[in-house]
């Protein structure tokens, strides 16, 4: 029988993130370019880790809804998670974490995103991820 002790538990884990990170700063420099022209590689991985633990604030720990997560705070607003429908929507305790984004996306309106576009708080990237 194969025994994974947790310390090997924890390293695969910490390598997954580590290739999620990677691959995720890849599309954003790809699909979203002007929003990350200016960050060399050492940022945009720290704000990355930013997003994946604002994210885990709400339950979000997918990859799919990491990747939506992370690219919503680049291209909208980095703190667009406490507009009131997104913050009302990513809390509710009835719907599952991995479908919350994407119904507020779904249900939100361009008078949502202009809010959004108003309200942005760049500051949120000089947060370090250890203190989210």
């Amino acid at each position: 029988m194969l025994t994974i002790k947790q310390d090997q538990m924890d390293v695969f884990q910490q390598h997954m993130e580590q290739n999620f990170v990677r691959s995720l700063a890849q599309e954003l420099r790809q699909e979203h370019p002007d929003e990350v022209a200016t960050l060399d590689e050492e940022e945009l991985y720290r704000r990355i880790n930013i997003g994946i633990q604002r994210a885990a604030r709400y339950g979000l720990e997918d990859e799919y809804s990491l990747e939506i997560f992370i690219t919503l705070m680049f291209v909208a607003a980095p703190n667009f998670d406490l507009h009131a429908l997104f913050k009302e929507v990513l809390n509710t305790p009835d719907l599952p974490p991995e479908r919350r984004l994407e119904y507020a996306m779904e249900i939100s309106t361009d008078e949502d995103w202009q809010e959004i576009e108003d309200n942005r708080d760049d500051r949120v990237w000089q947060t370090t991820p250890e203190s989210i």
